[in-house]
């Protein structure tokens, strides 16, 4: 009982600092460095979802439970929402990627609750012999068209602005103004190099270079994900948003 009071507290402590203006909103997709960022940032609150939408459903409701997975959708986000519009001014940063990059690396991010809502609702054997066995359950389960999705139900939706004004082209950032909300939005994959103009953009002093940065390589799976990765660019069935992919300039780039 005692533990669960310090973590209301604590969460209740992180939930009134919504209402601080100086707050960074830092909004992601999820895999696109925003963990970096937000260490980069020191003062800043970083979620995935506002309206109940995570990266990775089955993780979620595995951590929440269906039941608990619906309950924070309509009380916990909407509550959250009201406290950040209660701000005069919102200021939001988030980051774009390749879905060809991004999407692996978020499956493989949370992989062992993928594969169980692959086993358990699609009625699959875990001792079957399949050395495409990962490559099926990606192509299955995962939600290929997530980007562009979020985008649209969550960033666009939260702030008014349209998702086609939120669509970078073939800029490296672009920062979006309307009413109360600015949006700086930038290419992961430059992420480095949006530093100075973002910290120009929430009038904050130059900072150092990111300090950590999540990479799949130095994870406990890395030796699979390679292996992953080799499947994935030898099978080109997959679509990759490609609407998200050509509006934010990724078509003719190459794979990571």
């Amino acid at each position: 009982m005692i533990l669960m009071g310090k973590k209301t507290r604590e969460y209740c402590k992180a939930l009134h600092q919504l209402f601080d203006e100086q707050m960074v909103l830092v909004y992601t997709m999820g895999k696109v460095g925003s963990s970096a960022v937000e260490d980069w940032l020191g003062h800043a609150f970083h979620t995935h979802t506002l309206y109940g939408h995570p990266p990775s459903p089955p993780f979620h409701i595995r951590k929440y439970g269906k039941i608990g997975f619906l309950v924070r959708r309509y009380t916990v986000y909407p509550l959250k929402r009201a406290m950040i519009r209660a701000r005069p001014r919102v200021k939001i940063v988030t980051f774009f990627r390749d879905p060809r990059d991004r999407n692996p690396s978020m499956f493989m991010h949370d992989l062992p609750f993928w594969l169980t809502n692959y086993i358990c609702d699609h009625g699959v054997p875990s001792r079957v012999e399949d050395s495409e066995f990962l490559l099926t359950a990606y192509k299955k389960v995962f939600p290929h068209d997530y980007p562009g999705l979020w985008v649209r139900n969550e960033l666009s939706r939260f702030t008014g602005i349209a998702t086609e004004d939120l669509w970078l082209g073939n800029d490296d950032y672009r920062i979006v103004t309307q009413g109360r909300y600015s949006v700086f939005i930038g290419r992961a994959e430059n992420l480095t190099e949006c530093l100075a103009t973002m910290a120009e953009f929430l009038d904050i002093p130059q900072r150092a270079h990111l300090a950590r940065i999540n990479r799949g390589a130095a994870k406990w799976y890395a030796p699979l994900y390679r292996d992953f990765l080799q499947s994935l660019r030898a099978d080109a069935s997959i679509d990759y948003a490609e609407d998200f992919r050509r509006a934010n300039g990724y078509v003719n780039t190459p794979q990571a």
